[in-house]
């Protein structure tokens, strides 16, 4: 999981409870600046897709070989500056009736639709 620094507290007592112990099982890194640090991983054939609203529909998607996804937060999803890193957008179809999804269940589906 990587993050920016201005991400929430991950060892606060809220998120370590809803983490149910995968917090000491799965590898964080905190990095300073997000659209750099895809612009810098584009360079070695890392592909990035960023979750934006009006793109590709994920069900469509094929990932292969290296591959990120960038997931904004639920108030104000990614920067503009970040999601134009990224060398495509993707979204999640949703009913009429959803407005939208907190970024955990968003990642769980798109991670889903990577390994089927």
């Amino acid at each position: 999981v990587i993050m920016t620094k201005d991400c929430c507290d991950i060892y606060s007592p809220k998120v370590c409870r809803g983490a149910m112990g995968a917090l000491y099982r799965v590898p964080f890194l905190i990095i300073e600046n997000a659209s750099d640090f895809i612009r810098e991983f584009n360079k070695n054939g890392t592909s990035y897709a960023a979750v934006v609203r009006n793109a590709e529909s994920v069900t469509n998607c094929t990932f292969e070989g290296n591959c990120l996804i960038a997931i904004g937060n639920e108030g104000n999803g990614l920067t503009d500056v970040t999601a134009d890193a990224c060398t495509k957008g993707i979204t999640i179809p949703m009913s009429s009736n959803a407005e939208s999804l907190n970024a955990a269940i968003a990642a769980g589906i798109l991670m889903w639709e990577m390994i089927k």
